[in-house]
């Protein structure tokens, strides 16, 4: 955490320990009495809080999140494909072949469209590689054919559809600064701190599902319908 506070307790006398600080020259220390010490607790947290879960920081601990989720979730596809029988391992190759196949489709159909494309805007719509979705869909396919790891599959499935499209989002956030302050827009405007506090909170609720069935799946030793 970049931000640090300390707080201590010194039998010291008041006058005295002013004096240190002064003679020291150090800067950014704080003396309360006893009688005040509970409320300049309370907002030496505030303040640091404060600092934590400012929109920027909080747009760094969703992407973070979200990489360690897409790290899980790779592994447990690669432990889930070694452990796999070979009717199974080629049923996932299919999957991912099907896959590309769509993919190929869809390169073409943005190459044609790139070519008639009117204004460089219109870029940024037209990007189609096997993305870290893809590789999520084809995990919860797989748990699918071994029949194992449903309710996981099921909250993949919400974190795909809802998590993702709003991680998406946050990584193309426009900035505004107005004195102070800073905002960050996306297309269907500002999105708020507390918009921020909510995605942090699903994000390590979705992210405690993947690091359990990558326990799992690393930790049996056959896998489990």
């Amino acid at each position: 955490m970049p931000y640090k506070d300390v707080i201590f307790y010194s039998a010291q006398d008041g006058q005295n320990l002013k004096d240190i600080v002064s003679s020291t020259n150090t800067e950014g220390i704080f003396l309360a009495s006893r009688e005040a010490l509970a409320d300049i607790t309370f907002s030496v947290f505030r303040n640091l809080l404060s600092k934590v879960l400012d929109v920027d920081h909080s747009r760094g601990l969703v992407m973070g999140a979200t990489s360690d989720i897409d790290y899980f979730a790779n592994e447990t596809l690669v432990r889930l494909f070694d452990k796999a029988d070979d009717k199974t391992k080629l049923e996932i190759i299919n999957l991912v072949l099907r896959r590309l196949a769509q993919i190929k489709e869809r390169l073409n159909e943005s190459m044609s469209a790139l070519e008639k494309i009117k204004h460089a805007s219109e870029l940024v719509d037209h990007h189609a590689l096997y993305t870290s979705t893809d590789r999520l869909q084809l995990l919860r396919k797989t748990l699918k054919l071994l029949n194992m790891q449903l309710e996981a599959e099921k909250r993949m499935s919400d974190y795909v559809n809802d998590i993702v499209p709003k991680r998406n989002e946050l990584a193309h956030l426009r900035v505004e600064i107005d004195g102070f302050a800073r905002k960050f827009i996306g297309k269907k405007g500002e999105v708020t701190i507390e918009q921020m506090k909510d995605l942090r909170v699903a994000l390590l609720e979705h992210q405690e599902v993947f690091e359990a069935l990558h326990k799992a799946v690393y930790t049996e030793g056959k896998l489990k319908q």
